[in-house]
C-alpha cells in the first residue's frame, strides 16, 4: 500500500510539471509559434513608450517629432552624468573599454565615427547591417531616443531615451571612450 502512496505522488508530480510546461511554453510563445527545431521569430513581451502615449493623449505625435537636436548642447554636456547614465542603462548589455568583451550588445568603444555594425566579433541584426553608414553625433542621437524607430528590425531591446539632457550627456561620454575622440563640430 505505501508503494502505490509513493507511485502516485510521483505520477502526480510529474503530471503537474507537464501540464506547468505546458501552460507557460503557451504563455511564452504565445500559442502560435512551435519553439521545437523551427526558425520562426516570435516577439515576446511587449514595449510601452510613454512618451508616445502622452503625445497621443494629448494629440500630437512624439514618434514623428523625432529627437531634439543634441548638437547646440554637446558641448557644455556633463561628461560624468553621461558616464552615469551608461552605468545604469547601458552597462548590461554593453562594455566601453578598449578591448572590452562584447555582451549582449557589441563593445562601445570607439563609437563614434565607427561605421555601423562593424563590431569585430559581434553579430549585428540585418536591418542594422542594412542601414550603412557611421554612427557620429546626429546617428546616436536619433537610435537613442527610438532604436526601433531609427532601425526597424534592430535586435536592440531598449526602448529608448527620451529625456534630451540625459542623451546628451551619454552621446558626449560615448565620445570620450576612445583613444583619439572625434572633435566636436563648431
Amino acid at each position: 500500500m505505501e508503494f502505490n502512496k509513493f507511485a502516485a505522488s510521483i505520477l502526480v508530480a510529474g503530471l503537474v510539471a507537464m501540464f506547468t510546461g505546458k501552460v507557460s511554453t503557451y504563455l511564452y510563445y504565445g500559442g502560435s509559434a512551435s519553439h521545437h527545431g523551427e526558425a520562426t521569430e516570435v516577439k515576446r513581451g511587449y514595449t510601452i513608450d510613454v512618451a508616445d502615449a502622452v503625445a497621443a493623449e494629448s494629440g500630437g505625435s512624439a514618434a514623428a517629432a523625432g529627437p531634439k537636436d543634441i548638437m547646440p548642447d554637446l558641448a557644455a554636456a556633463d561628461v560624468a552624468a553621461g558616464e552615469a547614465i551608461f552605468k545604469q542603462k547601458c552597462s548590461t548589455c554593453h562594455t566601453a573599454e578598449s578591448g572590452g568583451a562584447n555582451k549582449t550588445g557589441p563593445n562601445l568603444w570607439g563609437i563614434i565615427a565607427r561605421a555601423k555594425a562593424s563590431h569585430e566579433g559581434f553579430n549585428y541584426s540585418k536591418a542594422l547591417k542594412e542601414k550603412g553608414g557611421n554612427w557620429d553625433f546626429d546617428a546616436l542621437n536619433h537610435f537613442l531616443y527610438n532604436p526601433k524607430q531609427y532601425v526597424a528590425g534592430t535586435m536592440m531591446a531598449f526602448a529608448g531615451l527620451k529625456n534630451d539632457k540625459d542623451r546628451t550627456n551619454l552621446v558626449a561620454y560615448l565620445r570620450t571612450i576612445s583613444s583619439a575622440p572625434v572633435a566636436l563640430p563648431k
